[in-house]
This record gives structure tokens, C-alpha cells and sequence, in this order.
């Protein structure tokens, strides 16, 4: 655009005060040369020369969000994305994994058709359904009409008429018989017979070649989605297996995750069979149960490569502490699993830290994820006094299954200790030690939200602890350490003692190789990470000198750390 105006050209070339005709006159075509500088900029800008793959895994990256236990695609965020313009809607629809996650949150008219038409543009990538939905009137499914106790349908009173129940408004059951392919379904419910029904019909009416028929994953959720989780819905499976609803699984399933009621009674069976248990190579189970169902369940898990056990907030599982415990609950006195691989086991009750799951064999473990739940200590429990700090029951439950003496010390790859629900003292420098010291082979450490540093008399501080402990037995602590991460620490976080534990330790590690080979090899930790740390308490003039120390060498690469989040 050229400037053209006979009414202000005199003014760009002198110093003269334009009239208010004038002066709405520039701003006017100031308005319009910015508008069209912005147009040329973007008409240049980078992002126009990215490759249409390269602006695919942005869009993932931008539509990927935080979903318990993990990650799924934002739909929403995906259809504006495609809005933009046409090259962004091409570079969407080539990217099939922005296609390949759907979830239902609520019924809706033509659900099938936007559902296989969504999915059609994920090509071969495995494919991902989750239900969501929730309905507190589902409760009356059997006891008034829609299944009867031998699993037979039958027609509701028209007196009477049963509140439907919401699965009904959505096809779900053309979609897993009629669908696209599914690698993955997950479905959320209150009622057990809402998906006791559901089940039921998928085995009368799916042919073997359905999607139903090879699903790898499914996740089963029995409670109230809309009510925070607080609200769950009764349990009402059959006591006899040759009829549980559980029967009713594909057998191609190799993961299954499921989180039942809370009411279940410490001496109610959960009925899924042996056979299906047997196939699979994952399986994490959210629970409030009392009883043997677990160790029940896990005799079965012969092939499970990935456990995640979840105790959420109510079981102290006291039945572990009795004598041949197993025994009398006619359980295998040891339950072996070869080819586990990842332990994940949260909330674990301080009281029983020792023998909740004493029973488990996996001579293959690699990785291992703790969290401890403090639980109400009364005379029948816990006799101590003392203060607990939250290593003291972690230290207990790895040790019971042998991970703290060789030969399974020295295969232990990865360590992670997350404080859920543990209100501790602080680190115990006799426990710190007696966790580490064993784990030659470990590569990754990693606290969360776990206290460092408080009371001398109690916790002390622990990277001085543990570098007094390298200093006075001469030996390099964890030798194979290559990552260490640090999250959400409360209370104030030494990072001066993290920086000085750090330089020692390159110092003995040096020490420790030359004379092994004669020569200086680098430090295997490469990687130090502080997340959301909040409080740190004030370094002192020779903290430089402890982060000299830590990059002496610029060919050791970096042993800083790096302050994430």
C-alpha cells in the first residue's frame, strides 16, 4: 500500500502540526500498514517451510494431554488445529496418531458414524476407545429387569419401567463388534451389571472376527467418573466362577487394568479366569480390597512382564503378617513371576510394609517403584513409638523381596521412591545407606515429593550422609548411576550438599578407575534433574567450589544440574 493521502504527504517531510482530520487520517493507514506488515511476516515466517511430518508431531505434542494412568489425544484440540488452514488440516489428517484415540464422555446421536469416521484417518496405527460415562440410577440393571440371575435377558415391568442406563445410548456394542479394530478399551462405569450386561451380550452376539474378538488391552473402571471418585457403585458379582462376568473376556487380551468398588469383603473371590491371566504381559490393579484377591489373582501371572498394584487409601492387608499365611489360604507359599520386569506397587500401608508382598519371586526385576501410605498405628499394628521416617517401611519392603542382597541387588536397574501419603521425619541415614549401598547395577534414581533435609536429630542431611559414607569405607557409591532426579521436595532442599555429593562422588569414581584400568574414566552420570524444587536453602561462598568440581573436565560433559518445571 502506497501513501497517497494530498492531505498529509507536506507533514512526512517537515515538522508541522497535522489538524485532527489529519491525524484520524494516519493513524488510519498506520492501522492498515501494520495489518499488512504482519500479513508479509507471516507470509515469510519458518513455520511455513516446515515438512508437513515435522508439523504432524507438533500437533500431537500440542493435542497430547494428561489422562490417569497416562497420556491420550485431545480431540477437541485436534479439530482446531485442522481449522487453521488447509495445509494444517493436510499435515493433521497424514498424522495417524492424532486419529487414533476417541473417548465418549457422553451419549449422542450418531456416535458409531463419527467414531469409525474418526478413526478411519488413523490408518494402521493401534487404535484407542475409551467410555467414560457415568449414571448413579444404573443400580436397579438386574434386580429389575434387564438381566436376570442366570444371565438371561428379559423384559422389564411397563409399570415399572427401569431407569435406562446410558450405555444403552451409545452403540457401544456395534462398536466393538462392527467397529474399527481396537488395540486398546477402556470403560468407566458405576454399576457392575451395567458392564456385567454389556459383556453378556458382546459374547452372544460378536463373531470371532471382531474387534471385541482381538483386543490386546482393556481397562475397566467401576466407579462414579462425575463425582470425583468418591461415589462407587455396589458389587454385585456371582460367588461362582463358572458364571463371573469376567468369563466373558476376550481371550486375546495381554494387558488388562482394573479398578473395582470398595465394598468388596475381604472373603469375596474375584473370579477372572486362570486362562486369561496366564496371557498376560501387564496388569495393574487399583484397589481397597482386605483380602487374598491379589495374591490370588498374581499365582496365575506367569507371563506378566509389567505388575502395578495400587492400594489406594483403605487396606492395611494384616493377613500377610500371619504365620503361613499363603498356606492357610491354600496359595503356593512363594508366587513366582520369571518374567517380571517393572514393580510398580503404591500406597503400601507402614504397618505391613514388611509382608504385603513378601510372597513374590521375580528374579528378573529391573525397575521398581515404591510409595508408602502411613496408616493409623494402634497396639494390634504397630508397636513402635518412635517416629517414622518414610525410607524405614521402604527399606523393609524391598528388602522382603530380596533386593537388597545379591544375587537381585546387583540386577537392579531403576529405583523410584514417590511419597504419596507419608507425613515423615526425613530421611534415616542408616536407611539411605542400607537401600544404596547393595545397588551396584543401578541407573536411575528418583525422589518424589520426598523430604531431604529437616530436623538434625531426625533426618539429618542425606547427601552428607552419603558422602561421609564414601569417604569412610573408601568405596564409590551406586558406581552405575547415570540419572538422577529430584522432584517436588518440600522443606527447604540442600542443593549445596546435592552439588558437594555430586563433585565427591566424580572425584572417587575417577579415583576408583584409574586404579582399576589406569586410566580417568568419565562419570556415568550424565544427568542430574530438579523438578518444582521450591525452597533452597542459602548457598555459602564454597558452593563455586563444589561446582567446579563437578565439571572439571570439559570432556566429562555435564554433571550440573538442570532445574526443570
Amino acid at each position: 500500500m502506497t501513501i497517497s493521502s494530498p492531505r498529509y504527504s507536506y507533514l512526512l517531510n517537515s515538522n508541522e502540526l497535522p489538524s485532527a482530520l489529519e491525524k484520524a487520517a494516519i493513524q488510519r493507514d498506520i492501522i492498515e500498514l501494520e495489518d499488512r506488515l504482519s500479513r508479509m511476516r507471516s507470509a515469510v515466517s519458518p513455520v511455513r517451510s516446515l515438512l508437513p511430518e515435522v508439523l504432524g508431531q507438533i500437533f500431537v505434542a500440542a493435542a497430547t494431554m494428561q489422562y490417569k494412568p497416562g497420556e491420550r489425544i485431545d480431540t477437541a484440540r485436534v479439530v482446531d488445529l485442522s481449522l487453521v488452514c488447509k495445509a494444517w488440516r493436510a499435515a493433521a489428517e497424514m498424522t495417524h496418531s492424532l486419529w487414533a484415540d476417541v473417548l465418549i464422555a457422553e451419549p449422542g446421536p450418531q456416535v458409531f458414524d463419527k467414531v469409525v469416521a474418526w478413526m478411519g484417518r488413523s490408518g494402521t496405527t493401534p487404535k484407542t476407545l475409551r467410555i467414560r460415562l457415568s449414571n448413579p440410577y444404573c443400580e436397579r440393571h438386574v434386580e429389575e429387569g434387564l438381566v436376570d440371575a442366570n444371565d438371561e435377558e428379559i423384559s422389564p415391568d411397563p409399570e415399572d419401567p427401569v431407569s435406562p442406563c446410558m450405555l444403552n445410548d451409545v452403540p457401544l456394542l456395534k462398536l466393538v463388534t462392527e467397529g474399527p479394530p481396537l488395540d486398546t478399551f477402556e470403560i468407566g462405569v458405576t454399576s457392575t451389571s451395567c458392564l456385567r450386561a454389556l459383556l453378556l451380550r458382546i459374547q452372544k452376539e460378536a463373531p470371532k472376527a471382531t474387534p471385541w474378538m482381538s483386543l490386546r488391552s482393556l481397562d475397566l473402571r467401576l466407579y462414579d467418573q462425575e463425582h470425583d471418585e468418591q461415589q462407587w457403585g455396589e458389587w454385585r458379582e456371582t460367588s461362582d466362577a463358572s458364571t463371573s462376568m469376567f468369563n466373558y473376556l476376550p481371550s486375546s487380551l495381554t494387558s488388562l487394568r482394573i479398578r473395582l468398588p470398595r465394598d468388596i469383603s475381604s472373603q469375596t473371590p474375584i473370579h477372572i479366569p486362570a486362562s486369561t491371566l496366564r496371557n498376560l504381559t501387564s496388569f495393574t490393579i487399583v484397589c481397597d480390597w482386605d483380602g487374598t484377591q491379589i495374591a490370588t489373582l498374581l499365582q496365575h501371572c506367569t507371563k506378566v512382564e509389567y505388575l502395578d498394584i495400587d492400594y489406594n487409601i483403605g487396606p492395611r492387608q494384616l493377613w500377610t503378617r500371619e504365620t503361613n499365611a499363603l498356606s492357610q489360604h491354600n496359595l503356593p507359599p512363594r508366587i513366582h513371576l520369571p518374567e517380571l520386569r517393572t514393580l510398580k506397587v503404591q500406597y503400601i500401608p507402614h504397618c505391613t510394609a514388611e509382608h504385603i508382598l513378601h510372597f513374590i519371586d521375580a528374579p528378573a526385576l529391573l525397575r521398581i517403584e515404591v510409595g508408602m501410605k502411613e496408616t493409623v498405628e494402634d497396639e494390634d499394628v504397630d508397636d513402635e513409638i518412635e517416629e517414622l521416617t518414610i525410607l524405614r517401611p521402604i527399606c523393609l519392603f524391598i528388602n522382603s523381596l530380596g533386593l537388597l542382597h545379591p544375587p537381585r541387588a546387583a540386577i537392579l536397574k531403576s529405583l523410584t521412591i514417590n511419597n504419596q501419603g507419608f507425613f515423615e521425619a526425613g530421611f534415616s541415614d542408616k536407611d539411605i545407606i542400607s537401600i544404596l549401598s547393595p545397588l551396584v547395577s543401578l541407573k536411575r534414581l528418583i525422589f518424589i515429593t520426598v523430604r531431604f533435609m529437616g530436623d538434625e536429630e531426625k533426618a539429618g542431611d542425606s547427601f552428607a550422609v552419603m558422602r561421609r559414607y564414601m569417604a569412610d569405607q573408601q568405596m564409590l557409591l551406586l558406581p552405575s548411576l547415570e540419572y538422577l532426579e529430584l522432584t517436588n521436595s518440600y522443606y527447604d532442599f540442600p542443593l549445596e550438599s546435592l552439588l558437594r555429593f555430586i563433585g565427591t562422588r566424580h572425584q572417587q569414581y575417577a579415583r576408583h578407575q584409574a586404579s582399576a584400568v589406569g586410566n580417568k574414566a568419565p562419570d556415568p552420570l550424565r544427568r542430574v534433574v530438579l523438578r518444582d524444587i521450591q525452597n533452597v536453602v542459602r548457598l555459602e561462598a564454597d558452593c563455586a567450589l563444589a561446582s567446579a568440581q563437578i565439571t572439571d573436565k570439559p570432556d566429562d560433559g555435564p554433571h550440573a544440574p538442570n532445574r526443570e518445571g
